[in-house]
């Protein structure tokens, strides 16, 4: 209950224009009449702005006297809202919007209940068709794993066509290699499959079986172990090894040959010519040309017998490859029976050119017996299975999302209906249901208003929007209206230095409560009539901000004493009335702050403080923060560096960083000058008006420097940020808003 007195304060940014409206509208639907007064207008539109489109508020501006060089449209609209003019405009805007947001509520509620009915479809099918979807994603998975099978059966099957093929095209090309280095008798670079060394082997193995016999080594053993290049270099070894018989056959032959001729004829024949040759040159009668003649045949035939001679006595001897591929004991028949050895060594070359005839027979034989494979209807059968593949994968993608999907439905209800377990299906629609009782049950509760006068009210409704948009309908309901309109009113604002006849010449003389704004701005006199219409009064301001202002027109009063008191123009009783002691008395009377007295010495059960301010940055917060013992809190602690945010980056004169985003709150020393001289404010003109040049330079430069910035950032016409200035000097507000502009 409120007591008949109560004392508010409110810190700046603490809300107290909030509390005054929400206080208010308390009072208006216990039925009070309610009194609101500042000694600011703007403080009185502001609180009254918050109650405007509210219908059981039916308020009236009075007195909205404004200094129309210091207002904006917006605040000149807001002020207008509720004055005479408009009060009635306004109250029927309040009611269809009130109205609409009566039928919005039935709508919601509707919507409500459609959307619990579709929740609850959602979460009880949840469970059948999470399994469904489970067993086919299963169903894929094993469908996928066979195709996975078969692909991979495709791929070993066209690998292995793929390397038959290449394997028979490479066996054919070495063949023809092979083929060609036994007709030429040179090394040519051939290289021979695994199998096709086999076959070589074969034949090589019957061929080396006879060789051994005689202890020859003809045909090198291949180890186990060895590689295939390894192999294919024992197969040009053995080539060469049979290729190493004919010519010692012949050199053997050949030796034999010659030993056979010793004391033949051939020597005999040319032993004579020589006889007679030299016969000859014994005749003193030849020719010099003749002799020189018979001289040269003599030495020709001498060294044929020569040679002839050297070839009977030379024996053939082997070297040591030979040796090592005759062996021992045919290599003993070249010197002891080289006849047996030459019938030896012709034996294994007619046995080796047979040998090398079968291996080609064999090799061409295999090579026939071997097709190309075609890899077309593999390759066509393992593109039809991947084509599969891809279609499985999709169809699984898709099932898991769905899967995914539903759980998510699960989550976001879990969400949406504040549960803290996310997967509780039947937490969920418990919570639903009880929330579906609670919408039935509204719904239930209009049920009655809204079948019986929904379809009335919304044809108000559309009727009241059409006389609110006809100027000359509003001017007629003012004419006829106003003084009901008046009578019913229930809050009623006006300004603590308005006319007090303002009230009383609309016939508000008493009121249930009276709130006063800015109490602690207002002087004694100020808050008099106010406080004298109220039944309880609530007292809303804050001492530790400014007091009520009196020096700017001290001077005036003191001119206007000392020119009573020393001109006879003026009656003895004007010069008791205006003198220097009832000066005093005036200037203690204007001067006191009536809030602060009585909230220090107030009972703590008819005041309190508003101490969590939501506007400021706490950085700004601190710094008023001292003037209120260190108590206030600020609102806005979690979210302040991102909804308080300025962006800025500015560096000073010298280039250091000066104003940071960090930092929220500074101080600008303009006392002296770069150079270190004084500077202090200075008059205008012949008048009473100051102003400090080197602030408004400082302050003009500040501003140049933050447009900038924000220009930089994207920021300018369409999207705009605000800057706010206060300035004690009138010229100057005047200067900034011109330069500004």
């Amino acid at each position: 209950m409120l007591p008949i007195f109560f004392l508010l304060q409110g810190p700046p940014g603490t809300g107290k224009t909030t509390v005054i409206a929400e206080a208010i509208y308390q009072f208006i639907i216990r039925g009070m009449r309610v009194l609101l007064a500042s000694q600011s207008n703007d403080a009185v539109d502001n609180a009254l702005e918050r109650l405007a489109s509210t219908p059981e508020i039916r308020a009236i501006r009075l007195d909205p006297r404004r200094r129309k060089d210091f207002i904006n449209e917006k605040d000149e609209e807001n002020a207008e809202k509720l004055s005479e003019d408009t009060a009635i405009q306004f109250y029927y805007k309040s009611l269809s919007s009130k109205i609409n947001d009566q039928q919005a509520g039935w709508c919601n509620l509707e919507k409500e209940a459609s959307d619990y009915d579709a929740d609850l479809r959602n979460l009880n099918f949840f469970e059948r068709d999470i399994a469904v979807l489970i067993k086919e994603l299963e169903e894929k998975t094993k469908e996928r794993m066979s195709y996975s099978e078969k692909q991979n059966y495709f791929e070993e099957e066209l690998k292995k066509a793929n390397d038959l093929n290449l394997s028979l095209n490479d066996d054919k090309r070495n063949l023809t290699i092979f083929k060609q280095t036994l007709i030429n008798g040179e090394d040519e670079q051939f290289f021979l499959s695994e199998s096709q060394i086999d076959l070589i082997n074969i034949e090589f193995k019957k061929l080396n079986s006879e060789a051994s016999k005689q202890w020859m080594n003809l045909i090198p053993n291949i180890p186990l172990e060895s590689s295939n290049k390894e192999k294919n270099e024992y197969i040009k070894l053995a080539l060469m090894n049979i290729r190493a018989l004919s010519p010692i056959y012949d050199e053997l032959t050949k030796n034999v040959k010659s030993q056979t001729t010793q004391g033949s004829p051939e020597i005999d024949i040319l032993k004579r010519k020589k006889d007679e040759i030299s016969k000859k040159l014994e005749d003193s009668s030849i020719s010099e040309d003749d002799a020189n003649k018979l001289t040269v045949e003599l030495m020709d035939i001498s060294k044929k017998i020569r040679d002839l001679g050297k070839g009977i006595n030379k024996i053939f001897e082997p070297d040591k490859n030979q040796k090592g591929i005759l062996g021992e004991f045919v290599c003993s028949d070249i010197i002891n029976n080289k006849e047996n050895a030459i019938k030896t060594i012709k034996y294994f070359i007619v046995k080796s050119n047979e040998t090398l005839n079968r291996i080609i027979k064999n090799l061409e034989e295999e090579i026939s017996t071997r097709t190309i494979i075609d890899v077309n209807d593999i390759d066509r059968q393992l593109k039809s299975i991947k084509g599969k593949i891809i279609v499985n994968d999709e169809e699984y993608k898709k099932i898991q999302k769905d899967i995914n999907q539903k759980r998510n439905t699960v989550i976001n209800l879990s969400k949406k209906y504040e549960l803290e377990t996310a997967d509780d299906v039947k937490a969920i629609i418990n919570k639903i249901n009880s929330l579906k009782s609670l919408n039935s049950s509204l719904q239930q509760k209009d049920k009655k208003l809204r079948d019986d006068w929904g379809d009335s009210l919304k044809a108000f409704q559309n009727k009241l929007g059409q006389h609110i948009s006809d100027k000359q309908l509003i001017e007629n309901d003012k004419e006829y209206f106003m003084s009901t309109y008046l009578t019913a009113c229930n809050v009623v604002g006006i300004s603590c230095t308005a006319d007090p006849r303002s009230l009383s010449d609309k016939d508000f003389n008493d009121f249930d409560v009276v709130i006063i704004d800015e109490v602690s701005k207002a002087t004694p006199p100020e808050l008099l009539i106010p406080l004298m219409k109220g039944r309880k009064t609530v007292l809303v301001g804050d001492h530790r901000q400014l007091p009520p202002a009196f020096g700017e027109n001290e001077s005036s009063y003191m001119e206007l004493v000392n020119e009573v008191q020393e001109s006879d123009n003026y009656s003895q009783v004007e010069k008791e009335l205006i003198s220097a002691e009832n000066f005093k008395k005036f200037q203690n009377m204007v001067t006191a702050s009536l809030f602060k007295d009585y909230f220090e010495k107030a009972d703590g059960s008819i005041k309190a403080t508003l101490l969590t301010q939501y506007r400021m940055h706490s950085d700004i917060m601190d710094i008023i923060n001292q003037f209120y013992e260190n108590r206030l809190i600020c609102g806005i602690k979690g979210t302040e560096n991102e909804t308080r945010k300025h962006l800025l980056n500015i560096k000073s004169l010298n280039m250091t960083d000066f104003i940071i985003p960090q930092k929220h709150a500074y101080w600008i020393d303009s006392s002296t000058l770069p150079d270190g001289s004084p500077f202090y404010e200075s008059k205008i003109g012949m008048g009473t008006s100051s102003c400090n040049f080197l602030e408004e330079a400082i302050t003009c430069e500040l501003l140049k420097k933050i447009a900038h910035e924000y220009r930089k950032m994207g920021f300018g016409k369409g999207k705009e940020i605000t800057v706010g200035v206060i300035s004690f000097y009138l010229q100057s507000v005047k200067k900034f808003k011109v330069k500004g502009s």
